[in-house]
């Protein structure tokens, strides 16, 4: 009869295991399916002279911005060539990026690095995923 109980705990361990295995994949999955769908997202412009509430608020299309000034929204602005602004959306501030073609440099020369970032990021980090999950399974194998 102990060997029987031993056996079927063991079982409940890799049952255990293979399910977080699953889980793990399923979530790396959900993460780039959300990461796809945000860089496809696009944000609108906002019509010159609407109304708008929070005053000094940005509006950045990637490529063209708004501001929320006097209570009405600016006409749309477009940014200088090789430049984005991010993030893109509704925000109260936002930052400007090169892509590296500034100047014919590459990016190389005086005014910066050329790199274009990531953004935000609002997906959940696969290692925060992996350790909660060894931490998991740990917890279930040595139970």
């Amino acid at each position: 009869m102990a060997r029987l109980c031993r056996l079927s705990s063991r079982r409940l361990s890799i049952h255990h295991v293979v399910i977080f295995l699953l889980l793990l994949g399923y979530l790396s999955g959900v993460s780039a399916t959300l990461h796809h769908n945000e860089a496809s997202l696009v944000a609108r412009a906002e019509a010159a002279g609407s109304g708008c509430s929070l005053e000094g608020q940005w509006n950045c299309m990637t490529t063209t911005w708004q501001r929320c000034a006097s209570g009405v929204w600016s006409v749309e602005m477009q940014m200088a060539s090789g430049t984005r602004c991010v993030p893109s959306g509704f925000t109260d501030d936002f930052r400007i990026e090169h892509d590296g073609t500034v100047n014919g440099e590459g990016g190389t020369g005086d005014g910066g690095g050329g790199g274009v970032g990531n953004g935000p990021r609002r997906s959940v980090s696969r290692v925060l995923v992996m350790a909660l999950g060894v931490i998991w399974g740990l917890q279930v194998v040595l139970s």
